[in-house]
């Protein structure tokens, strides 16, 4: 089976179902079942199995069932429905008519030169059962397979090919009956679809879709007059439209990053046009990849799904719709009938990949190189979980792994003020001294009467005194013979070492941080943070006190280590966000922080597993404010093993916007959508 792995000229393609065989032999002994031993129960019981649907990216889907994924019937669902149209100058076949998933009185199907000049008056196709799919492949059983075979082609006046064998999974009995066979590849979906928004928005060379062969087949098709290609002399010249100038200057600045501009962003950097674009395709994703899915909500999540690629066939290129953009219409249907995408998605599969090519170090036998380290590190797994302690072999401890160092460590002798701040925060989060906060806080209300009502004062004071109070309580309690006072609150009273070592990376619960000086000299950003907790507000006139719950935000300044002798414990020293002057919500609803305002200056420090980490990504209309990225934490626990190639990232605060636009049943035929200043480029 490794042959299958690895990719080249050479590689099985529509042969892979010689390589199969043996799986499928293998499928119809489960079928019809095997008895196996039960050691728990200690009985005998026919065990069965069932292979649901494959997991593989679009070419490897075209392999495996057969389907020709390319030209006029790319679509494996919609087949001979697929109702492509050929560029003949841009030399590529795309797929447009998405209008056909709209309801029978919807605007959009009579309008016609917002589109491709004609009304839709066609339903959207019927997907193929299993059996039909058998009736119609059952011609292709006798396929010859071989690479030096003379595969038939397709003549002209012939209907065009749907397949081009009879999937090898079909020997199976129950395999016509489902009615999804072969998943689609989520993953590179919405890769490939990001990539073409980005690049033509932000009109990437290489990347952009808007090119002048295409506005050459837009006049052919009689749609944007306005944008089709002006002679001028010797040269050729046309206006740029707004979904691509708009963004010129600034991805220009940038260097081609798009990763600097936040993607809710471009959307406010484009014309009105494309305004709405982006971030109505990117919620649908996140929606759509959720673990958890409300079942009602499918049907209004391919409604705007199909309302949002009718917006992106107005405003944007016909070349922008290859077939990677169309079977985003099928993926809610998906959903329906085969549950969660999370749990049937390349990302566990793309990064096992990864591990295998590490394994390769003489690539005339990549397959050997595979083979011999899969073996020997299996072999060395079993010896550490499951054999007697070896020589040179130790079991993991998942402890140390949840919080270790990533770099050297630096002594420092910090103030007695900061250090007094650092233990006083690991005291605060401790629950065994909850107690004796309650007790200390009593008394000081009965030594200071006069400030019983003063809730901010005393808590002043608390945090002022309580390290001190709290190490001769202890010293009184440990000389009663009969105290309970345990080992780790002793060690607590001691407070820690004086000398405290930093670091400036660190690994938490998975999850590594750094500090800003170390971000500043990486490509990578680990250092940004936030952290949910109660906090005290007072009110400027009347004083009053009132406790709220708040997310505050930070960057990491310095890492330290607290020595109870015993144990230590991961601290971070952080510069917070004024929570008044740094932090606001813009008019999309994403949480943007001003990273020089700061506050909170006597309370810096926070425990390291306390924290979650952030992205800061700078914010192109505004100097100095940043829009925050939420990122989730992989490594938890209590995570799954099949999640762990979930990269969602969170946009902070996102709020439910308007998906789309009014639709104007009257909208103008002949409704512009350039910029009102016309700007134009020179073409050779």
């Amino acid at each position: 089976m490794l042959s299958l792995l690895i990719s080249g000229p050479n590689q099985p393609g529509n042969d892979i179902d010689v390589y199969l065989q043996p799986l499928i032999e293998d499928l119809q002994k489960l079928w019809h079942g095997k008895q196996v031993y039960d050691a728990f129960k200690k009985e005998s019981f026919i065990l069965r199995g069932i292979l649901l649907w494959t997991i593989s990216d679009y070419p490897a889907l075209g392999n495996l069932s057969g389907n020709i994924i390319k030209g006029y019937n790319a679509c494996v669902v919609c087949v001979d429905k697929t109702k492509a149209t050929r560029l003949a100058t841009y030399k590529k076949t795309v797929v447009m008519r998405h209008r056909r998933w709209l309801p029978r009185n919807h605007p959009y199907r009579r309008q016609k030169s917002a589109f491709d000049n004609t009304m839709e008056k066609l339903s959207e196709p019927i997907p193929l059962t299993g059996e039909e799919v058998l009736e119609r492949v059952l011609p292709l059983a006798d396929h010859v397979y071989g690479k030096t075979q003379n595969q038939p082609r397709w003549k002209k006046g012939e209907p065009r090919p749907i397949w081009k064998k009879m999937s090898i999974f079909f020997q199976l009995e129950y395999w016509k009956f489902f009615p999804v066979r072969h998943t689609l590849d989520v993953m590179h979906i919405e890769k490939n679809i990001c990539e073409a928004l980005t690049g033509t928005l932000l009109n990437i060379p290489g990347k952009t879709k808007d090119r002048e062969s295409v506005r050459i087949n837009m006049a052919e098709m009689g749609i944007r007059m306005e944008l089709r290609p002006k002679n001028s002399g010797k040269k050729r010249r046309y206006s740029i439209n707004g979904h691509s100038a708009t963004c010129w200057n600034e991805i220009s600045r940038l260097s081609y990053n798009v990763a600097s501009l936040a993607p809710h962003r471009t959307s406010v950097s484009t014309s009105k046009t494309g305004q709405v674009h982006y971030y109505q395709v990117l919620p649908f994703f996140k929606a759509i990849c959720s673990k958890v899915i409300e079942v009602d909500k499918l049907e209004k999540m391919q409604s705007q799904l199909v309302e949002t690629l009718c917006q992106l066939e107005k405003h944007f290129p016909p070349s922008l719709f290859d077939v990677m953009i169309h079977l985003s219409v099928h993926l809610v249907r998906e959903v329906e009938l085969c549950g969660p995408i999370f749990l049937r998605w390349m990302y566990p599969f793309e990064r096992y990949m990864k591990t295998f090519k590490g394994y390769v170090q003489n690539r005339a036998h990549p397959e050997g190189c595979i083979a011999e380290a899969y073996i020997a590190e299996e072999a060395v797994e079993c010896l550490v979980n499951f054999e007697e302690p070896t020589v040179g072999l130790s079991g993991r401890d998942k402890n140390k792994e949840k919080y270790r160092p990533l770099s050297g460590a630096t002594m420092i002798k910090p103030s007695i003020k900061d250090l007094h701040q650092a233990h006083l925060c690991f005291l605060q989060n401790s629950n065994e001294l909850t107690p004796y906060f309650n007790e200390h806080m009593a008394f000081l209300v009965a030594r200071y009467p006069l400030h019983e009502n003063d809730e901010e004062w005393l808590k002043n004071k608390q945090n002022e005194t309580f390290p001190n109070w709290f190490q001769k309580k202890i010293s009184s309690e440990l000389l009663d013979v009969k105290s309970m006072v345990s080992k780790e609150v002793m060690w607590l009273a001691e407070g820690p070492n004086k000398h405290v070592p930093t670091f400036s990376g660190y690994k938490v619960n998975g999850v590594t941080y750094s500090t800003k000086d170390r971000d500043d000299t990486r490509q990578v950003q680990c250092s940004g943070v936030c952290v949910h907790a109660d906090t005290m507000l007072v009110q400027d006139k009347d004083k009053n006190i009132e406790h709220i719950s708040h997310t505050f935000y930070g960057v990491i300044t310095s890492i330290w280590e607290l020595d109870y002798n015993h144990f230590r414990v991961p601290i971070f020293r952080c510069n917070w966000v004024d929570m008044n002057k740094g932090v606001k919500i813009d008019d999309l609803g994403y949480t943007v922080v001003n990273l020089h305002k700061l506050g909170f200056l006597n309370d810096p420090f926070v425990l390291g597993k306390h924290v979650k980490q952030v992205c800061y990504i700078d914010d192109p209309l505004e100097k100095f404010w940043s829009v925050v990225l939420k990122l989730p934490n992989k490594f938890d626990d209590q995570s799954d093993d099949e999640n762990e190639g979930s990269v969602e990232i969170e946009l902070e605060n996102e709020v439910d916007v308007t998906m789309f636009p009014t639709v104007d049943e009257v909208e103008e035929e002949n409704s512009s959508y350039m910029r009102e200043e016309e700007e134009m480029i020179q073409l050779p």
